[in-house]
């Protein structure tokens, strides 16, 4: 019947209203724009078409989280047909009313961070990653929220010192991931933007040296040490600088000189810190890679001989005891100490190889002398009984 009509749309959800239009032969029919509603004036004989388009639309949602956990960086994104935008830690970014189709949201990674994880929840499961972009396809009705979580890098520093200080030596070392690198005294290597895990440090020590100190730093107190085998183990947590000293002591040396006069070829023997050895006039036992301490030398006694000095240099002997021949002798570090036994005959030498001979000699000789002095007695003693 001829007469008065509205006509109104009821939208389901993800659905919008994007056109409608009405033909009406005899032009009475009005269309409100933002309802939707069209109000039909039907004339006698009238056919008055409205046609409704649709469109489906959906929502996207960019979330930020870090490690650690209130970082203040602000992180740049960009989402196809939108204004670029930043968020932080514990941020959001909500974008609704979009078009049914395809998106591609894309994150710019500041200096000093890494995406550790992206993960978007879609419903109807067409959103795909890539790197730092996530590609939303976005269905009537969607709601994709795709979360970017970032965290920090850390910092490995790998420090040396010696003993003595200022010692010119170069250390061999190697840490995961990282070139070999080598370090002397009071030099420091640093590796910034690790990411998180597990690390090792090894130093590779060079002759005349030993490892005496390692330490590490670490902030989260997880990290572990090996003085024996130079590792620490770095447990490397988000934004942690962890710090690892590596000390190293050069060894030292002692050197055993024998002075005997008169030089007849006598070997005298020795003990030091349990290995036995024999010296003669002008002879000497080196021991090298003495690490830095108190070592005991001492020389047996030999018949015919007395031991009168013992001296070391430099900076003499901690404690000698020349009666029972020992020299308590301490060794600094990267120190060579010199020990110097001196021997000087006391009293009948024993027959000692190619000089035998001459003692041959001069016992003959005393003995020679003392029947000359018994005879010159007698003789005397003759000589005043017929006097008297």
């Amino acid at each position: 019947l001829p007469g008065n009509y509205a006509v109104a749309e009821t939208l389901p959800v993800g659905w919008e209203l994007s056109d409608r239009v009405c033909d009406d032969p005899s032009g009475g029919t009005v269309v409100d724009v933002d309802t939707g509603i069209a109000d039909i004036d039907l004339a006698a004989g009238e056919t008055v078409t409205c046609t409704y388009q649709n469109a489906g639309v959906g929502t996207i949602v960019i979330a930020k989280e870090t490690r650690p956990s209130g970082a203040g960086q602000a992180f740049d994104f960009t989402l196809t047909g939108e204004t670029p935008f930043q968020l932080s830690d514990g941020g959001s970014q909500t974008f609704t009313d979009l078009a049914a189709g395809t998106y591609t949201a894309t994150e710019a990674l500041p200096a000093g961070w890494e995406l550790t994880d992206l993960t978007c929840v879609d419903p109807s499961g067409g959103t795909t990653i890539s790197g730092t972009d996530a590609t939303i396809d976005l269905a009537p009705g969607d709601l994709v929220t795709c979360t970017y979580t970032n965290t920090r890098l850390g910092s490995i520093v790998i420090e040396k010192t010696t003993d003595p200080v200022g010692a010119g030596t170069e250390f061999a070392f190697a840490l995961t991931g990282q070139p070999a690198f080598r370090l002397a005294d009071g030099e420091s290597q640093t590796f910034a933007d690790l990411p998180p895990g597990s690390y090792t440090a090894s130093e590779i020590v060079p002759a005349g040296w030993e490892l005496t100190g390692l330490i590490c730093r670490d902030p989260s107190q997880d990290s572990t040490v090996d003085l024996a085998s130079g590792r620490a183990t770095i447990i490397l947590a988000a934004d942690e600088v962890v710090t690892c000293t590596y000390t190293n002591t050069q060894l030292g040396s002692i050197v055993i000189v024998k002075d005997a006069s008169p030089a007849v070829g006598t070997r005298f023997p020795f003990q030091f810190e349990g290995q036995s050895f024999t010296l003669a006039n002008g002879e000497s036992r080196r021991f090298d890679d003495l690490s830095p301490g108190r070592y005991d030398a001492m020389e047996d006694v030999t018949a015919g001989w007395q031991l009168t000095a013992i001296t070391c240099t430099p900076g003499g002997a901690a404690n000698i005891d020349l009666a029972g021949g020992t020299a308590v002798i301490a060794v600094g570090a990267g120190e060579t100490v010199t020990c110097t036994y001196q021997n000087r005959t006391g009293g009948s030498l024993p027959s000692t190889g190619s000089g035998s001979g001459i003692w041959t000699v001069l016992r003959i000789g005393g003995i020679i002398l003392a029947l000359g002095l018994v005879l010159f007695g007698a003789a005397r003693r003759r000589r005043a009984l017929r006097d008297g």
